[in-house]
């Protein structure tokens, strides 16, 4: 199902006429990703439910701020979803979460055993989240984390002390670096010294080899880079839209917040 939000009144009375609907259950969530595409201004925000949730498939809920802004959708969807089921999260938007909404809202999911942050999104405000959230129990689920198509000239995170300072219960960490840039086999090993309880993958990717416009990081835009990425990726792993999914457009406008007005067809029916 997808949904393109333009107040968070109508966010509101589209998640009351769903629960009603489809019954408690549908509110419970496995998986989350939050994508940005700062070209268009727009955010995406997709929800898969819980495998045991037959009523929910999958719901995507297209935005555009201001007014609207990426932590006020999510405590929206906060108070109307049930986490505790959260898995897997995918954060690929620029806009800064911040340190408050990471150990807030993420970090008491004990379920939650996987985040990728991709391209742009901050990640040093992360791993400082991360490493806030140790000394509480937090992400006490976390065995991975995958940095994807970060640049780390521009992006330099405390990656090792947060990583070290993890509570003796939480699992160990299996860091993925994936097409990296300005990363190199220097950090890797700086990574493997500071932090030997964490296995560290890397792809062998590094520089700005995969980018055209000059040498080095200078003058590349990576929002183009990230939405060509992402309009062409057809990566099973990260693309939780299903086979199965409902076909239903609904679309609300500022004027009347209540009112949904739908086309198209559900599987449902």
């Amino acid at each position: 199902m997808f949904v393109q939000v333009e107040t968070l009144g109508f966010l509101h009375s589209l998640f009351s006429k769903l629960q009603t609907a489809k019954g408690r259950g549908f509110s419970s969530i496995q998986e989350l990703q939050l994508r940005g595409y700062s070209r268009y201004g727009t955010s995406l925000l997709r929800l898969k439910g819980a495998p045991e949730n037959s009523s929910l498939v999958h719901l995507e809920l297209g935005f555009q701020g201001p007014p609207l802004n990426t932590h006020e959708l999510l405590r929206a969807v906060e108070k109307a979803f049930d986490f505790s089921s959260l898995s897997i999260l995918e954060v690929d938007h620029e806009s800064e979460l911040s340190t408050e909404v990471w150990t807030s809202i993420f970090s008491p999911l004990k379920m939650l055993k996987s985040i990728s942050l991709v391209a742009t999104t901050p990640v040093n405000v992360f791993f400082d989240a991360l490493d806030a959230a140790n000394a509480s129990g937090g992400f006490s689920g976390l065995a991975n984390i995958t940095l994807r198509e970060i640049n780390f000239k521009k992006q330099r995170p405390n990656i090792c002390d947060a990583l070290v300072s993890r509570p003796r219960s939480a699992p160990l960490i299996t860091l993925s670096i994936e097409k990296a840039r300005q990363f190199g086999e220097i950090r890797r090993r700086e990574m493997i010294d500071n932090a030997p309880s964490v296995e560290v993958i890397w792809d062998g990717s590094d520089s700005s080899d995969d980018f055209s416009g000059g040498s080095g990081d200078e003058n590349v835009d990576l929002s183009t880079g990230v939405l060509e990425l992402d309009t062409s990726s057809e990566d099973s792993s990260t693309d939780i839209s299903e086979e199965g999914s409902e076909n239903l457009l609904v679309a609300g406008s500022a004027e009347d917040d209540g009112d949904l007005s739908t086309s198209g067809s559900s599987d449902d029916e």
